[in-house]
């Protein structure tokens, strides 16, 4: 699902030429996608400081584990500066104990942190626009980046984590931000480049445009392909084999 997996399979002995990156796709995918085509908005900036008359809305999706790294944005949010902070707002939907974090960043107006019950397809698909920049400062290697691909998906610039798969598909400065996995000062420096207006924020048809992204038709179709590729060599290297006839094993079988 990522070039970096891939890569780390060939690092611990896979041949290369067996292995192949198949971009994922899947249907809710598609499902955001279409929405965010049809929206209106498509092709207006999400937010543009020098005219703003709201704040600039980030968002956390995924869990309280530690390796989604809530914990990063929890210590990052109190280093903004007033100015910035309050152009800004910050909606965590987050599975998990959600309370620690609530409560630390409770005076904080501009932070909501939703119950933590997590989220269903339905409500992430609704909730596109709710929000303008996603927030992924998980402090692992992701290999599959669903949430990442969510984002670009609905046309989202995001600030990421240089970790993992997600370096496969975020453009530094024009579709998204890389910073240091764990480093709360880089994910609060990012911020401000967005709050203050130093790096401007594309559409969301400029997003889709800067990034590979994969339907889940085109998924499957090409998934089937290398099946199909497989199956067709092992067909061509099998040896021509005699089964012998039902009486004649049995004869044999018998001595």
């Amino acid at each position: 699902p990522s070039d970096y997996l891939r890569k780390v399979h060939v690092s611990m002995g896979v041949p290369e030429e067996r292995t192949r990156w198949v971009r994922l796709g899947q249907p809710h995918f598609d499902q955001i996608n279409r929405r965010t085509r049809r929206s209106p908005f498509y092709d207006a900036a999400p937010w543009n400081p020098a005219t703003a008359t709201t704040p600039l809305r980030f968002g956390f999706f995924g869990t309280t584990r530690p390796n989604k790294g809530l914990e990063v944005l929890t210590r990052a949010i109190p280093l903004l500066s007033t100015e910035v902070r309050q152009r800004c707002q910050f909606t965590i939907r987050a599975l998990g104990f959600e309370r620690g974090f609530k409560k630390r960043l409770s005076r904080f107006p501009e932070v909501c942190v939703w119950p933590g019950t997590g989220y269903d397809l339905l409500q992430l698909i609704g909730s596109t626009g709710d929000y303008d920049v996603g927030i992924l400062p998980h402090i692992w290697l992701e290999n599959s980046p669903l949430v990442l691909l969510e984002n670009f998906h609905a046309g989202k610039f995001v600030i990421c984590s240089r970790l993992g798969g997600p370096v496969d598909w975020v453009r530094d400065g024009q579709n998204g931000l890389l910073v240091a996995g764990g480093d709360e000062h880089a994910l609060a420096h990012a911020i401000t480049r967005l709050g203050t207006g130093e790096v401007r924020i594309p559409s969301p048809r400029q997003i889709h445009r800067l990034t590979t992204l994969q339907s889940y038709p085109g998924h499957v179709q090409e998934l089937e392909g290398i099946y199909h590729e497989v199956l067709g060599r092992r067909s061509a290297a099998a040896p021509d084999v005699v089964v012998p006839s039902a009486a004649a094993a049995m004869a044999t079988s018998r001595g």
